[in-house]
Formats: structure tokens, sequence, C-alpha cells
């Protein structure tokens, strides 16, 4: 492999590690400095904070380990066995938790006009109600929501092309 391929290939396992890290590093920052300002759903910034998190986790639980092991041609069975359960676990939890965030922002409906019991508002103008809901907050939450979403049927259609195109060999 020559010297513009390894620096190809470098730059691309950077801007995609850049890019894996930037939707968790922004949960985290979000959740974080608007912890308390979405009293209509106090879980939305709780549920950033933990999705960024475990994310980050995630996605870095296992992959050098990997690397180090067939570059240096090791096999350890019981490790692998562990890694996976330990992966399997985690992502279950993160499906699970993404499944919470999505019945909290879904649930919430928008008030048309003052907030009422049934509804919230991201008017600034009521920031004391319990009501209100910073709309960074609420915005971020839901529509990263609905590209997770777009990104699992995504996932599913590739999945389901891929085993038509192998099994039609």
């Amino acid at each position: 492999m020559g010297a513009g391929t390894v620096c190809a290939l470098t730059l691309i396992v950077i801007v995609l590690l850049a890019l894996g890290l930037a939707l968790p590093i922004a949960e985290i920052v979000i959740g974080a400095k608007y912890l308390h300002d979405c009293p209509a759903e106090k879980y939305l910034p709780i549920y950033l904070i933990v999705l960024g998190v475990f994310s980050m986790v995630s996605g870095g639980s296992g992959g050098p380990k990997a690397v180090k092991s067939a570059r240096d041609g090791e096999d350890d069975g019981a490790s692998k066995t562990c890694g996976f359960i330990c992966n399997s676990i985690l992502l279950l939890f993160l499906f699970a938790w993404f499944i919470c965030g999505n019945v909290w922002v879904f649930r919430m409906n928008e008030c048309e006009g003052k907030p009422q019991a049934d509804c919230f508002t991201k008017d600034m103008a009521f920031k004391n109600s319990t009501s209100y809901c910073e709309a960074l907050v609420y915005d971020f939450v839901f529509y990263s929501t609905i590209v997770n979403w777009a990104l699992v049927g995504l996932t599913f259609v590739i999945g389901a092309i891929s085993a038509c195109v192998i099994c039609c060999k």
C-alpha cells in the first residue's frame, strides 16, 4: 500500500470518527447546558446526556481491541464472548433508552397560544412556567429522533437488499 493510500485512508477514518462523535458530543453539551430549562418534560435534557455518553461508550467499545487482535493474530474466544455479551447489553440499553426518549418527546403537544395543562410552549415569555421547554432542547431531540428512525429504516432496507443479492447469486 502506497503512502498516498495510507494518508487517504487515515483522513477518511478521522473524518468518520469526527462525524461519529459530533452527535453524542452535541447531545451531552445541549443536555448539560439546558438541564433545568425544560420543566414541561424534565427528562429530555437527561435523555440527551445519557444518550450521548452511552453512544460514545458503545462506539468505542471493542473497536481498538478488535483491530489489535486482528493485527496480532490473536483469537481469544472467551474475551470475544464477554465482549459480545457486554456490547449486546449496552446496545439493548441504548435501544430501550431511545424508546423512552421517543415517548417523552412525541407525547408533548405544543400549545396554540397561552400554555395550558395538556401542552407546552417554547415561548420565552413563559420561561418560569411548568409548561415551558427550551426550543433548542425540544427541537434537537425531536429532529434527531426522526433522523435516527430514518437511519434505522435505511439500515433495514440496505440489509434486505444485501440479503436478496446474496441469496440470488
